[in-house]
């Protein structure tokens, strides 16, 4: 429930909990891609933590496309069993 708070509302919640946070923005033409991820890697106390084997960290990637008047918004959430930091989780996000 907190990942789904985080990447809804943004940094008004982050900054209480201990998130890595990296944004990217993209400009090509008449297109701004604006995204923002944030991986949680302190899963100590997640409850359920151990129904996914090697579970290392949980992330979100929240995108932004603007194209001209319209914005469009994607947010995708994913697990991962690999001890990694935030601009390595998101250059492989930016991948699936």
């Amino acid at each position: 429930m907190q990942l789904l708070l985080i990447c809804q509302q943004g940094n008004r919640i982050k900054k209480s909990l201990p998130w890595e946070h990296y944004q990217t923005v993209e400009k090509d033409h008449e297109r701004i891609e604006i995204r923002d991820y944030w991986l949680f890697s302190q899963i100590e106390d997640l409850p359920g933590r151990f129904a996914w084997e090697g579970l290392q960290s949980i992330g979100c990637v929240k995108s932004q496309r603007i194209i001209g008047n319209s914005t469009s918004t994607e947010i995708r959430y994913y697990i991962t069993s690999l001890d990694q930091g935030i601009q390595r989780f998101a250059g492989n996000a930016q991948t699936i």
